[in-house]
């Protein structure tokens, strides 16, 4: 088994003068620290009870796309749970945007299948948007060639 790493903020990048509050990128980080971690069970706190989660590179007409609301989420979650993913989350760069409730992690998601030891190489981009500590929307741009099937 691939031993997991916290993501570490490689740096932050802002726009315009404003800076993004420290508790956004921690939410933001403390996602990917429970995707990685595997704690499906608690990231949906995470989100807002109406959160819109859009997943624009899934195929047309999964699931998957577009998740509206707590429930999918942890529906989603729990499918992810059972693909048997070692995932590690490395390059992790913050940007803080002119908007004060958004910001852009770009990150890699590498590891292995663990049935089948198959490596995993996902490249990400998320646009996040947070509101009173919770995420209320997210754009999760993963790049899914170098990934096995279902793996976000």
């Amino acid at each position: 088994m691939t031993a997991r790493t916290t993501p570490t903020v490689r740096g932050t990048a802002h726009t315009g003068g404003r800076r993004t509050s420290a508790g956004c990128a921690a939410v933001g980080e403390r996602t990917i620290h429970g995707v990685t971690h595997r704690e499906f069970t608690k990231l949906p706190e995470l989100y807002a009870e109406d959160a819109v989660v859009e997943h624009p590179f899934a195929p047309v007409g999964s699931p998957e796309r577009l998740l509206r609301g707590r429930d999918e989420l942890r529906e989603h979650f729990s499918r992810v749970l059972t693909r048997g993913l070692d995932m590690r989350a490395e390059d992790l760069l913050v940007h803080e945007t002119a908007d004060p409730e958004v910001i852009i992690a770009e990150f890699n998601y590498r590891g292995r299948v663990a049935a089948t030891a198959e490596p995993i190489e996902i490249a990400c981009v998320f646009v996040i948007r947070l509101r009173d500590g919770r995420i209320v929307s997210s754009r999760d741009h993963a790049h899914r060639a170098a990934s096995p099937p279902g793996s976000c």
